[in-house]
């Protein structure tokens, strides 16, 4: 079983392997670049390394498309090479086994430069068919230029559509990842690892109370979809919540453990399907996610795992947007 990020381009939805990802960032300002293939769409400065932007749709000799405000970049870093994808949105972290997937079915006659090379195969997903990518293939693809030139033309402006607000926005955007903020936390900061459904995430352990089993948890009437019920804690009643459907779209059920969670003076239960673990990282294991690229608001850093990356969830960010209140009437 390995990581992989879901994402969008083009009405195609592809997975990659999470250990290529090294953060995502909405879409900036870009600078124009000179004498590359028109699908080299512009470069970016990210805390001071200038990094190449990518157009996939344009490499695999797709027509250009004007960029929205709503697009993300996807960094990737592998084998030596550092490139950005534009990204239409970024759905989720998924586990994929080899045994999961079948191979991609290619109609036409084998294109040593096409998409057909860096395609690993397909995996069915809610209701659409993923397109696993090889990362170091697709890395290497991307970065060696045709020998002929692609007849593929691009707009001399790629943000024509925007408005002069907009426009003011991306301009924002990059003067933000010039000088952008350093990791949450400081060198040595310990996170507990959970999984939910098919998505691996952290919590900052000062927020993290104690660890349960989850055994029976009664169900509290009159309650939002995302509150299980509670369960008894040495006396105590504590309410525990499912988290899936603002992370994952859907809630879940067949939940084996519950993180107590210290909110102020109160305690919450989330429920988990494990606790992987407990592990201290240091602070360039933490990369930013602007918005929500990570495909919920409720992550605003990405944590580096040895066998990929899991969502930081924001606590915080929680209790302001009301998700854990149990006083709805119905």
């Amino acid at each position: 079983m390995a990581n992989h990020l879901i994402f969008e381009f083009n009405t195609t939805r592809y997975a990659i392997a999470a250990d290529a990802v090294r953060t995502i960032f909405w879409l900036p300002e870009l600078a124009p670049v000179q004498d590359l293939p028109p699908y080299f769409v512009g470069l970016i400065n990210l805390h001071g390394d200038v990094i190449a932007i990518v157009d996939l749709g344009q490499r695999f000799g797709h027509p250009a498309k004007p960029y929205r405000l709503d697009q993300s970049v996807i960094l990737l870093e592998q084998d030596g090479y550092v490139v950005g994808l534009v990204a239409d949105a970024v759905h989720d972290l998924l586990e994929i086994a080899p045994a999961d997937t079948a191979p991609y079915v290619q109609l036409e006659q084998d294109d040593p430069s096409g998409p057909a090379s860096v395609i690993g195969g397909t995996l069915k997903w809610q209701d659409t068919v993923l397109i696993l990518l090889d990362s170091i293939a697709l890395l290497r693809l991307v970065m060696q230029a045709p020998d002929e030139p692609s007849a593929t033309t691009q707009p001399t402006d790629r943000f024509a559509e925007l408005t002069a607000a907009q426009r003011a926005r991306l301009r924002q955007r990059t003067q933000q990842l010039v000088s952008i903020d350093a990791p949450l936390g400081q060198a040595g900061h310990v996170y507990a690892l959970v999984r939910i459904g098919n998505g691996h995430y952290a919590i900052a352990l000062e927020h993290v109370a104690e660890f349960i089993h989850l055994d029976t948890c009664i169900a509290i009437p009159c309650c939002p979809p995302h509150i299980l019920g509670c369960v008894n804690l040495r006396g105590a009643i504590l309410t525990v919540i499912d988290l899936a459907p603002q992370l994952q779209g859907a809630p879940l059920r067949d939940y084996k453990d519950i993180v107590v969670l210290r909110l102020d003076e109160q305690r919450l239960g989330l429920a988990v399907h494990q606790i992987i673990d407990i592990q201290t990282f240091e602070a360039n294991a933490l990369s930013p996610l602007t918005g929500q690229a990570y495909g919920h608001p409720q992550c605003k850093w990405m944590l580096q795992l040895d066998d990929g990356v899991a969502g930081v969830l924001d606590v915080d960010a929680l209790l302001q947007q009301g998700l854990l209140e149990v006083n709805e009437q119905v």
